[in-house]
Parts: structure tokens; sequence; C-alpha cells
């Protein structure tokens, strides 16, 4: 998405096919849909997970590169974030962005008047249930997020029908990763050089897990020179 403030000028979605190979042509094709060009950019944003590590690992790599070559900031925002962003203005409500992570478990956080109130984690779907059941308050339940509906139903068997609303939005948007990138920049906006730009992982890949390797401490080789 290309934003100017926090209005947006152009949206694309993806239309299958890999990552790797559609990124930056839809990168190409947002900015001549808009009329605009990288010069017209001030302010580079991404979401840095959790998701798919190699999605992740290219959209970071490539807004990193972009804002860096330009003398741009960058600044990144998390998966559960940006679902979580919509909501920021329900008060009184857990708003609780959950992606599915397989396995009957998903990334979750939870936020309470735009605020988080628990930190993103990894977990089974009981264990945020639990949580979420002690919280204190008995304040309503909002699940935002691809695994909003079946969290949402498993949520009522433990904490009542009645503290669970119903599922706000299921999928992602750029447009809101770009608005709350534009607010958080503009609460330190000598914060976020693009080498400070990282993927935030709540797991291990396919291929960690397969071969018993944690790069969970990797970091990227210094863009200074």
């Amino acid at each position: 998405a290309l934003l100017d403030d926090d209005c947006p000028l152009a949206v694309l979605s993806e239309e299958g096919g890999a990552h790797s190979a559609t990124f930056l042509p839809m990168i190409l094709r947002l900015l001549a849909d808009a009329g605009a060009g990288f010069s017209d950019i001030g302010l580079y944003a991404c979401a840095t997970g959790p998701g798919s590590c190699t999605g992740i690992r290219i959209g970071v790599a490539t807004v990193q590169g972009m804002a860096y070559a330009s003398g741009r900031p960058a600044v990144g925002v998390t998966s559960l974030e940006s679902l979580a962003w919509p909501l920021s203005d329900r008060t009184g409500e857990l708003v609780c962005p959950v992606i599915d992570a397989r396995n009957d478990r998903v990334y979750a956080q939870v936020f309470l008047d735009g605020a988080p109130v628990l930190a993103p984690a990894a977990l089974s779907a009981d264990a945020l249930v639990e949580s979420l059941a002690t919280l204190p308050g008995e304040r309503p339940v909002v699940f935002c997020g691809d695994a909003a509906d079946w969290m949402g139903e498993r949520a009522a068997l433990r904490m009542g029908a009645d503290r669970i609303g119903p599922p706000a939005h299921r999928e992602r948007s750029a447009v809101w990763i770009g608005q709350a990138a534009l607010v958080r920049y503009r609460t330190d906006p000598d914060g976020f050089a693009p080498q400070t730009l990282l993927p935030f992982y709540l797991g291990r890949s396919q291929a960690e897990r397969m071969r018993g390797i944690d790069a969970s401490a990797w970091q990227p080789p210094s863009l200074d020179r």
C-alpha cells in the first residue's frame, strides 16, 4: 500500500505466486498506479512477523534495502499489532489478534484500549484461553485474524458465550501497517534507521526445526561502511 499521511493512495493484494518473484513487481506496479516514484517515499514500513519465516525475511530485507538506498527511515510493525490496529479505538474490550500457527497453536497478543496487556506469544489455543480467562475485570473479548472464528468458539466454551464478541476482520492489511508505522514514527522520528528493521519471530522455521538449529539470535551484517 502507498499512503499519503494516513490516507491510502494505492493498494494491491497478492495474486498468488512465490513472494520472492512477486514482491518487487508489485511495488513497481503500486507506484505506477499512484503516479509516484521512489523519490516520493518519505517513510518505509513493513510487517516483521510472526508468520512465514521466508516471507518475513524477503519483506524485511527488501524494505530495508530500499530505505537504506534512499536514506529514508523504516518502521517495523508486527503482524499482531497490525491486526489489532483498526480496533484500537474500542474501549473496555480485550482485543486479541490470533494467527493460526497450526497443530492447535496460535500466535497471539492481547490489547486493551490500544495498549498491550499480554505480550506476543506462540502458544496452544487452550493456553491462550486460560490466559484470557484469568485477566481481571471479566471484560468482553474480540478476536481478529485468520484464527478468529475457531478461537472464539474455543474461548466461549471456557469463558461463556456472553463474553466473546463476533469475530472482527480475518485478513491483514498493508494500510493498517502503514498507519500504525506512521504513528510510531511520529513519537520518535530519530529511532528508525533502516538497519534497526529486523524480523520478529515467535518460533523456529521448519528448516531450523528439522535440523535442530535455533537461529533466533542471528543478527544481519552491518549496513554501515
